[in-house]
């Protein structure tokens, strides 16, 4: 007999009998546990203890809803990014032809559609070239000035050294340079020579605009303090002239 079936033939009699059904049932539940009989339904088995394992939901997910956020933001694809930063840099290059053009015409000659249809790479080297022209510009200009200018500090030089010795019988002729510079700079030989030294100091010197602006600005203010320390020295000198 199949132990449902003791337990339906048990539970058929009268409800004196229902605590040998429940001593039956006990019974046969610990016999189970320990293997001594098999149950009638064998895939079922004994029932676990703990918490029964959790079943998986039926709603949605948050992925499935929609509520999941991205894992990463869209990005733009190489080509698109390089496209960009090629008109930027044309732009930027661009912009300093134009520059170049509109400060030294004479230098850099440019017609407004010649250069719409060059890369970046020809572009920058036409900035390149036009640097160089303009810094060699430049150059051409003041390299004769400062030679000039330095060739010209005898004439002061010696008048104060004449005017410190005046016993001295060749210090003392440098009182007669009065006239030196002005002399120097009509003399064509002199102008043609320090045009010829300029041309073969082209490209010497450190082409740095910051350092050109330096030294141009201390050959100014050098300048202008011999013209005020020549000025006050003529004043000085009407003066004592006046007292006779």
């Amino acid at each position: 007999m199949s132990i449902s079936g003791a337990i339906a033939k048990a539970q058929s009699g009268s409800d004196s009998s229902s605590k040998q059904v429940d001593n039956l049932e006990r019974g046969l539940d610990v016999l189970e546990s320990y293997g001594c009989i098999k149950p009638d339904n064998p895939q079922s088995g004994p029932a676990k203890r703990g918490r029964p394992p959790k079943s998986k939901s039926k709603s949605p997910g948050r992925a499935e809803a929609g509520l999941e956020p991205p894992s990463e933001f869209p990005r733009a694809t190489p080509s698109k990014v390089d496209a960009i930063i090629d008109k930027m840099n044309r732009t930027r290059l661009l912009t300093k032809l134009q520059a170049y053009n509109a400060y030294w015409p004479q230098i850099c000659p440019l017609q407004p559609g010649e250069l719409a249809s060059l890369s970046a790479e020809d572009l920058q080297r036409l900035v390149d070239m036009f640097e160089l022209s303009v810094n060699s510009f430049s150059e051409i200009i003041d390299i004769p000035q400062s030679i000039k200018t330095t060739i010209a500090q005898l004439e002061p030089f010696a008048i104060n050294v004449a005017a410190k010795n005046p016993n001295s019988y060749w210090l003392s002729k440098g009182k007669y340079m009065t006239g030196f510079t002005d002399v120097m700079n009509s003399n064509p030989n002199v102008d043609r020579n320090v045009k010829l030294i300029a041309i073969r100091l082209l490209g010497k010197f450190p082409r740095n605009p910051i350092l050109s602006l330096v030294y141009q600005i201390a050959s100014v203010a050098f300048t202008v303090i011999q013209y005020n320390q020549a000025r006050e020295a003529n004043i000085q000198v009407s003066e004592e002239y006046a007292n006779l």
